[in-house]
């Protein structure tokens, strides 16, 4: 089968890592950026807010209008505000979101592969910014494109892919990789949501070898690779997520282990790549592929 697709992300952090390896005194270039020039405060929709009153929804004359259409005003201008111009103060935003829980707010940040990523897990205020790099070395890909790498105290590590083209309006997050590999899964929960739901059904069908469940949820190149690809799981393994890799315009990965009498890798990584959207409906065919790391089963 093909190789494994990464994330825009997941596959420039490797390069950007180890281009800060052989930086002079062994740490990363100083790459922190400045504040991104000629960002306008947009309005919330999309527009420039010049604080004028939009004609077609002032209502009636009075005190009670102008009134109405100050509040709309001070409000639009405040929530304007509320999007970072420098791609680290964008990242925390988020950060700090998620951890609250207040999934409107990360859906303003975020595209919506991202956002619907964000939904299966939580995350906590913990996380520490280790550096932030710029990624138009690596062409057109990674023009304008800024990754905010974070470290966990439980080992977790996330890097938050922002789109300067976007900074200082919605939807500049671009890409999230959350990787919560061994332990540091515990540090966090699994959500109950659809896609999770979706996930889990899978998961069992893989386990129990049950082809009706499998084709009904996976393409017919999952199904295949889920039945004939992967021996090593039975009855007796375990499936365990931890993390993902998410995208703008890409399938939503989702990482998992699995472990049993037969698996000789319990640590390897897996990935189940998903269409979110299609999960979150309880649609059919939702499950695109599977995926495994440098393993001889899967070539």
């Amino acid at each position: 089968m093909d190789r494994p697709q990464r994330s825009l992300v997941a596959a420039l952090s490797a390069a950007v890592v180890l281009a800060g390896c052989g930086s002079a005194g062994g740490g990363p270039e100083d790459t922190t950026p400045t504040a991104v020039a000629g960002v306008t405060t947009p309005g919330p929709d999309g527009g420039d807010d010049t604080g004028s009153p939009d004609p077609g929804t002032t209502g009636g004359d009075g005190a009670d209008a102008a009134t109405t259409t100050t509040a709309d005003t001070a409000a639009d201008s405040t929530s304007a505000a509320d999007y970072p111009t420098y791609p680290e103060d964008y990242a925390q935003a988020l950060v700090e979101a998620w951890a609250d829980g207040d999934s409107a707010r990360v859906a303003e940040l975020t595209v919506d592969e991202v956002g619907l990523a964000m939904g299966t897990w939580t995350t906590d205020a913990a996380w520490g910014t280790t550096r932030v790099d710029s990624l138009d070395g690596h062409g057109d890909v990674g023009l304008r494109r800024w990754a905010v790498y974070y470290e966990h105290p439980s080992g977790a590590s996330m890097t938050v892919t922002v789109d300067g083209d976007e900074l200082g309006g919605q939807d500049a997050v671009v890409g999230l990789d959350y990787y919560l590999g061994g332990a540091a899964a515990d540090a966090f929960e699994r959500t109950d949501s659809p896609v999770n739901d979706y996930v889990d059904t899978f998961h069992r069908g893989i386990v129990a070898r049950d082809a009706a469940v499998l084709e009904r949820l996976g393409t017919d190149r999952a199904t295949q690779e889920a039945l004939v690809h992967d021996p090593a799981v039975d009855e007796s393994s375990v499936i365990t997520d931890h993390g993902f890799l998410s995208f703008e315009d890409e399938p939503l990965h989702m990482l998992y282990h699995v472990t049993g009498p037969q698996d000789a890798s319990p640590d390897l990584t897996r990935m189940l790549d998903l269409d979110p959207r299609t999960a979150t409906d309880g649609g059919d065919d939702g499950v695109l592929r599977l995926n495994v790391l440098t393993d001889w089963r899967w070539t």
